[in-house]
């Protein structure tokens, strides 16, 4: 999958890490996010946290960068790639150089 011209992702769901549509990405992805969380217990470390949220910032990536209109009337009704990017960001789940996606107004 890829988000823009420069980043290209594998899916890791894979026996070996390898190319996958963005839709099967986004697919493993997701079950993958639901998975961790339905089995989150005390011991879950920041780490599989933030594996989780970096996964998922790379569906919004893919959607900003190819299907821009979608996910401006997505995000214009439901802000939910800024309420997203607050959350990773307060608790450092993403590092800031892998945000690739511009400032959004809603962002900011």
């Amino acid at each position: 999958m890829r988000a823009n011209t420069s980043t290209y992702y594998c899916a890791g769901s894979h026996t070996h890490p390898r190319p996958c549509t963005a839709i099967a990405y986004s697919v493993h992805t997701l079950d993958f996010a639901v998975r961790q969380v339905c089995a989150m217990h005390d011991t879950m470390r920041i780490k599989h946290c933030q594996s989780i949220v970096r996964r998922l910032y790379r569906v919004f990536a893919h959607a900003y960068f190819h299907h821009r209109d979608v996910f401006e009337q997505v995000e214009g009704a439901t802000s939910v790639y800024a309420r997203f990017v607050r959350v990773a960001r307060e608790y450092e789940l993403v590092p800031e150089a892998q945000i690739i996606i511009p400032e959004l107004p809603t962002t900011c």
